[in-house]
Parts: structure tokens; C-alpha cells; sequence
């Protein structure tokens, strides 16, 4: 029995040594004192090191995000490197006398070891940018557990923090029908408009100036005051100027802004009454990224009240939303209308923004559709 245990004794550490040398090439016992950056590193000797095949978010970066992952990184590299018993193995790509030293880091267990140039890829805190070949199947399968848990900089919230100010520009054009209730009254309703907005797709707060021109083509049988009745067709048409705002917070959102209106040209029985100035107000309740109830007045030209449920369904452009949309029409606009709405905006190709809206009133003919599109174009990329 005690040979045995002898035996066992002398073997059982060689074989640890031996697992742990066919996973692990040449290695130098370190103690790492100091984390200057988030891949830079003092030893006790005074030798510098970083981490080789890694590219990290530093503190010095000019992104907001990337200081705040880089954060979360140096505070994971204090707790778990520092004045702690490691093993590098330098990369084969670098001179011996290279400051810093590109290496790679590892923490000895009695049945394993701990790579942390792969930690730090899997839980997103750095790319692969590879220097040499060694632990490459390692290091890939770590990138790809980041991206589909989307960690760190592959999360989304990090992501679209990068992308610091959009500058949208884009087009709209509505057209749709409604049918007068006191008179036997048809309107042919018409819209187009220009807009540019200044988005920051992590906050969603923004800036909106849109400009742009409603046509309302009636027909119907009436008279003007004390007339004759008789069939006509007139078209009115009206120049409107619109500023929507909106700033967010977690839970909570409001815009404040203005709304314009000046006629053109006056259509039937139309008075020349003065320009239209009105502020107009937003409020938003509920998870402002993904699903929240919103409050519109004098946000829009055909919507002058809009009551709606909205949801993110892949980031900041992409939402569905449903709701009630109350307006205005006819040559004086005396018309007042309800309609139940729905709205889709969709992201493609990351630059492409596609608007479609569709408006229905219920028990009655009313209707109204719009489609837009526009181009995103980001001020910043990581």
C-alpha cells in the first residue's frame, strides 16, 4: 500500500503537468502589479505585457461607449489579475524585447487552466485581432458565444451607442378619401413632404424639421351661406411647416415643438382666415426601447391628435405601432374625423428607412395611406 501511495504521489503531478503542457506551450510564471489600460499591463520585474491577438475599448477613446465597456473591463482586470500567480506564453509573432509584450495569459488550476485572452472575448470585451495562430479555434468559438449572447461590444445597446449623432434625410407622400357628413360632400385628400432629423439611435432623442404641402380636392352638391345649391369642385391646398422634438428618458419620454400652416389656396366656401400657429406635444409611457404608449398633438398634418401603442422590434428605426388618429379636414378645416391606425418602419441595409401607415375609419368610407423613405446617414462608426 505504501508503494502504491508512493507511486501515485510521484504520478498523479506528473500527469497534471503533462495535460497541462499539451494545451500550453512555453510558459513564464508572472505576477502583474499595475492594469494601466485595458490591454496594457506592469509586472513585478517592471516589464510591460498585453494580450495578444486582442483589440480592447480603451478609456481614452473619444466614444462614450467604449469608455463605458472599457470601465467594466478594468474592473474586471483588477479583481481577477492583479498580485495573482499567472503563466504567459509569449506570441511567437513578437521579438522577445518587444515593450509591451504581446502574450498570452493564462491561471493554472490543478485539473485545468483558464485562458484569459479567451475570457475576455466571450464576454465581449474585446475583438479577435490575430497576430499569430496559436489557440485560434479557441478564441473563435469565444467570439461566436459574445456575439450570440450579444456581450459587450456586440450587444445592441453598445452598439447603437457608437453610431453618436444619425442625420436622417427622406421624402413622404400620403393620399386617401373622405366623405362629408352634414353635406354630400367627397374630399380627395393629398400630401407630400420633406424632412431631416438629428437622431441618437441609443437614446432615441431627436430633433425633426418637416416641411410640406396638403391638397384637398372637394366635390359635392351645396351652397355658400344663402346660395343656390349646386354641384362643384374646388381644391385647397395648404404650405405647413412642422418641429418635433423628443427627449427619453427609461420610462418616461416628452417633445415639445411648433406647428405651421399657411393656405395657399382656399377651396369651397372657404373663409381667408389667418396662419395656423400651434406648439404641439408628444408624451411617451412604458420601456422607451421596446414598448410604450405614446400621446401626440399637432405632431403631424393629417394626425392633429394620436393616441398609439408603439414597439421596437430590432432596434431604434424598426417599430410597429397601433392607435387612434383624430384630424381636421375640408376647406376650413371643419371636418373632424376618427380613424384607427396602424404604422410599420423598418431599417434595411442600415441605411435605407422605410415608413408605411394606414389609416381606416371605422363604420364610415374614410381613408388614408402614406409611405416614406429615407436615408440614414451615421456621423460615427466603431
Amino acid at each position: 500500500m505504501k508503494t502504491k501511495s508512493f507511486i501515485g504521489a510521484i504520478l498523479l503531478p506528473m500527469l497534471l503537468w503533462l495535460h497541462f503542457s499539451s494545451n500550453v506551450g512555453f510558459c513564464q510564471k508572472i505576477k502583474i502589479v499595475e492594469v494601466l489600460d485595458t490591454n496594457l499591463f506592469l509586472l513585478q520585474d517592471g516589464r510591460k505585457i498585453s494580450l495578444a491577438n486582442l483589440q480592447t475599448p480603451s478609456e481614452h477613446d473619444s466614444s462614450q461607449a467604449l469608455k463605458t465597456i472599457a470601465r467594466y473591463l478594468l474592473n474586471y482586470e483588477r479583481k481577477y489579475l492583479l498580485n495573482r500567480t499567472l503563466w504567459m506564453e509569449p506570441s511567437p509573432a513578437a521579438s522577445p524585447d518587444s515593450v509591451p509584450l504581446p502574450v498570452h495569459l493564462f491561471q493554472k488550476f490543478l485539473l485545468n487552466r483558464i485562458n484569459f485572452n479567451a475570457q475576455l472575448l466571450e464576454l465581449g470585451y474585446a475583438r479577435y485581432a490575430p497576430v499569430d495562430s496559436l489557440y485560434r479555434e479557441e478564441y473563435l468559438k469565444a467570439v461566436l458565444k459574445a456575439q450570440k449572447r450579444q456581450r459587450g461590444i456586440w450587444s445592441k445597446e453598445h452598439y447603437e451607442q457608437l453610431k453618436v449623432l444619425d442625420v436622417v434625410v427622406g421624402v413622404a407622400g400620403g393620399l386617401g378619401e373622405s366623405f362629408g357628413k352634414a353635406f354630400n360632400k367627397h374630399n380627395n385628400l393629398l400630401t407630400f413632404e420633406a424632412r431631416v432629423m438629428l437622431f441618437h439611435p441609443s437614446s432615441r432623442n431627436k430633433i425633426e424639421l418637416k416641411v410640406g404641402e396638403w391638397r384637398n380636392r372637394e366635390e359635392g352638391y351645396g351652397a355658400c351661406e344663402y346660395g343656390p345649391a349646386a354641384h362643384y369642385q374646388a381644391t385647397a391646398r395648404t404650405r405647413y411647416v412642422i418641429f418635433n422634438s423628443a427627449i427619453n428618458y427609461q420610462y418616461f419620454g416628452f417633445g415639445v415643438g411648433f406647428f405651421f400652416t399657411s393656405r395657399l389656396q382656399k377651396g369651397f366656401c372657404a373663409s381667408e382666415g389667418p396662419d395656423f400657429r400651434m406648439p404641439n406635444l408628444s408624451l411617451r409611457i412604458g420601456p422607451q426601447k421596446k414598448f410604450y404608449l405614446s400621446a401626440e398633438l399637432f405632431n403631424d398634418i393629417f394626425n392633429f391628435v394620436k393616441i398609439a401603442g408603439n414597439y421596437h422590434f430590432n432596434g431604434p428605426y424598426s417599430v410597429l405601432w397601433l392607435g387612434y388618429s383624430a384630424g381636421n379636414i375640408g376647406s376650413d378645416n371643419d371636418e373632424a374625423i376618427s380613424l384607427i391606425g396602424l404604422g410599420f418602419q423598418h431599417l434595411f441595409k442600415k441605411r435605407i428607412i422605410i415608413t408605411a401607415e394606414g389609416y381606416f375609419g371605422p363604420f364610415t368610407r374614410n381613408k388614408f395611406f402614406r409611405l416614406g423613405a429615407a436615408l440614414r446617414l451615421p456621423s460615427n462608426k466603431y
